[in-house]
């Protein structure tokens, strides 16, 4: 359960709706001036950086814009040495932490325990499979999330989230972007995070954002910082910004490490 837990916070930081609509027997397309809103929208990145060796649970994040029903996600590796698993090893697939309804506008999370083997390759492709219902009328589509092994190096953390997606969700919509960290040793204190670009940039707090669970990273530990941004205000197109975290070490410090993240907004 404490995996459990961890996981919540691991929401990387990208928007995309799904795409590829795959119909079941049963299932029915719905009227073209519906499709806008009958989709689910991956809250997380398509790329997921991953360290050789780890084997841990992941967890996305998803709204809607309309109410949706028997919200399930199945995951499937490219690799044949990618075991997934889900918490209730039964069902064969995933559901939302919140139950199988995901209301409009709301954001719940769905997980899954990933566990690359020896022979997955430095990098590997997740098919996931979406199923809901709308009206009651069941629905699917697919998304592809590209996972690539990283060594972990000799810095005292890692930023795991190298790109972002932002779309459009309505006027003053508050797209949060998620920066994923991982601890590489112990007593990382004061932790902040600080953007810096030609975006505006808000945060939940001061000037500055931290960590979700407190402003410590520990060795193993998996941490998120987040801002948002308001894509009515920006134009379309590719963007660099600059991630700034200030950090102190041992009681030294404060140091600072500056890692680029790429922004799609559309």
């Amino acid at each position: 359960m404490a995996l459990l837990r961890r996981a919540l916070v691991v929401a990387a930081a990208a928007a995309v709706s799904l795409t590829g609509q795959v119909p079941t027997a049963d299932a029915q397309e719905p009227p073209a001036d519906r499709v806008h809103v009958s989709q689910p929208i991956l809250l997380s990145d398509m790329s997921l950086p991953w360290i050789e060796g780890l084997d841990r649970w992941v967890s996305l994040s998803w709204t809607s814009q309309a109410d949706l029903d028997d919200f399930s996600v199945t995951v499937v590796p490219s690799s044949a040495d990618v075991a997934v698993a889900y918490e209730d090893p039964s069902l064969g697939h995933a559901e939302l932490v919140g139950g199988s309804e995901l209301s409009a506008n709301e954001i719940d999370a769905t997980m899954f325990f990933l566990d690359p083997g020896a022979d997955a390759g430095e990098a590997f492709d997740l098919e996931l499979i979406v199923s809901w219902r709308l009206d009651g009328e069941l629905q699917t589509g697919t998304q592809t999330i590209h996972v690539e092994q990283r060594t972990p190096g000799d810095g005292p953390f890692l930023l795991l989230t190298d790109s972002a997606r932002v779309p459009a969700l309505g006027d003053g919509a508050r797209n949060w972007v998620s920066l994923s960290f991982l601890g590489l040793r112990d007593d990382i204190r004061d932790f902040s995070v600080s953007v810096q670009g030609e975006l505006p940039v808000y945060y939940p707090q001061r000037s500055f954002t931290s960590l979700h669970h407190d402003a410590v990273l520990m060795e193993d530990e998996r941490d998120v910082a987040r801002f948002w941004l308001d894509p009515s205000n920006i134009e379309p197109g590719d963007y660099e910004l600059d991630i700034v975290v200030t950090y102190t070490i041992d009681g030294d410090g404060p140091q600072q490490l500056h890692a680029p993240l790429h922004v799609l907004v559309d």
